[in-house]
């Protein structure tokens, strides 16, 4: 929206991607598709690309460490899930910002932590000044409700246009690549899901580590954020009870 990347088109991202990994897009990072290695596990046990990232050799410049990572499929043709292709693409923000003479934590703050009063906001970056951004905001419930919110009204807050409705449009709609289940960082209720889950197929939400959620039901007119930590109780377990609350709600569209 702010013209600094041309579109989710755009290519040539990074200046150590010379070989076949200049072909990954930004579409391809929003929807965890650019073919790169990376292991996505949080047990102590085997390989964890994710725990060397956040806590050993990647912690200082964390996108830089997952971008080194080698392609193991072409860009665009295969879904992995990696928490290192969000810090990707928040280094490439960064490089863009700094390239316009655009502090990071300034950006985010004029275009969205003030417009929304999230006044109970922490993002984390790391040492190189890149914001973590696949595991690293910590806010209260209404916060994160307000952020939700701005989706559900299609980008508008208090009359104001924050993010483009294309973009919202674009969210809303699950990228067939990933089974119809993902789509621009926020997860999805498709048809398949439905029945585990409860709740409607319009539904898409932001899911954290250990069942934070905001879900977004624009058949509902409703937010619904759970804060708490459970990590012994199955994601299906846990959304198919919050789904049999959403259920009992009249739909308004």
């Amino acid at each position: 929206d702010k013209g600094l990347i041309s579109d989710v088109n755009e290519k040539n991202l990074l200046p150590n991607w010379t070989d076949l990994r200049k072909e990954i897009t930004i579409d391809h990072l929003l929807n965890m598709k650019p073919g790169l290695e990376f292991v996505e596990e949080y047990t102590i046990e085997g390989r964890s690309d994710t725990a060397e990232m956040l806590f050993d050799e990647g912690m200082l410049n964390q996108g830089y460490f997952a971008s080194h990572y080698p392609l193991i499929k072409l860009p665009g043709t295969f879904y992995n899930y990696s928490t290192g292709t969000t810090n990707i693409l928040s280094l490439i923000l960064k490089n863009k910002l700094s390239q316009n003479g655009i502090d990071y934590y300034d950006f985010i703050e004029k275009n969205l932590l003030i417009p929304l009063g999230l006044k109970n906001t922490t993002l984390e970056f790391d040492k190189s000044g890149t914001f973590i951004g696949g595991s690293s905001v910590y806010a209260s419930a209404r916060d994160y409700a307000k952020f939700g919110y701005l989706y559900l009204r299609d980008g508008v807050w208090d009359g104001d246009q924050i993010i483009s409705k294309d973009w919202v449009d674009m969210t809303r709609t699950p990228s067939k690549h990933t089974y119809n289940l993902y789509s621009n960082k926020f997860w999805h209720v498709n048809e398949f899901r439905e029945n585990a889950f409860n709740f409607p197929t319009d539904t898409y939400y932001c899911a954290g580590f250990g069942g934070q959620y905001i879900m977004i039901i624009p058949s509902k007119d409703l937010i619904m954020v759970r804060l708490g930590e459970t990590y012994n109780t199955s994601t299906n377990t846990l959304l198919s009870f919050l789904g049999e609350i959403v259920k009992e709600l009249p739909n308004t569209k």
